[in-house]
C-alpha cells in the first residue's frame, strides 16, 4: 500500500528537521570537508539539497496541462539518471550552481531553511 499524501509530507518534514539538526552540529572543518562529488564540499552538497521557501510558491504556481507523463517517483528518478538524462546533461551546471550557492549559505541559514520548509510542508 502506498502512503497517502499526509504521510509523505510528514516523512519529508521529519527528514528536513533531521537535516537541520545535523547541519547545526557541523563544525567549520566538517562544512568544508570534501564529498564524493568532485569539487563539492559538504556546504555545496547541502546547498544543492537545501530547499528555500520560495520553492513552494514556484510549485503552487506550476500549471500542468493534461495528464502527467510520469506519476511514479522511481520511474522519474530512473529517467533522471539514465544516460542522456538531465542528471548527466545538466551535471556541470548543477555543480557550478551548488558551489556558487554554498558561498552564500551560512550554517544558520541552512538550519532556518530546513526548519521553515518542514513547517510549511506540515501546514500544507
Amino acid at each position: 500500500m502506498r502512503p497517502d499524501s499526509s504521510q509523505v509530507r510528514e516523512v519529508l518534514a521529519d527528514a528536513w528537521e533531521r537535516w537541520a539538526r545535523r547541519c547545526d552540529e557541523l563544525t567549520d572543518e566538517q562544512w568544508s570537508s570534501p564529498t564524493r562529488c568532485t569539487g563539492w564540499d559538504v556546504r555545496a552538497l547541502v546547498a544543492h539539497v537545501c530547499p528555500g521557501p520560495a520553492m513552494f510558491d514556484m510549485l503552487n504556481g506550476a500549471a500542468i496541462e493534461g495528464p502527467a507523463a510520469v506519476t511514479d517517483a522511481a520511474v522519474m528518478l530512473r529517467r533522471f539518471n539514465e544516460p542522456g538524462g538531465i542528471a548527466h546533461t545538466a551535471a556541470d551546471n548543477l555543480a557550478e550552481q551548488a558551489v556558487a550557492d554554498a558561498g552564500q549559505l551560512s550554517a544558520d541559514a541552512v538550519v532556518a531553511r530546513f526548519t521553515t520548509c518542514a513547517r510549511i510542508v506540515r501546514d500544507t
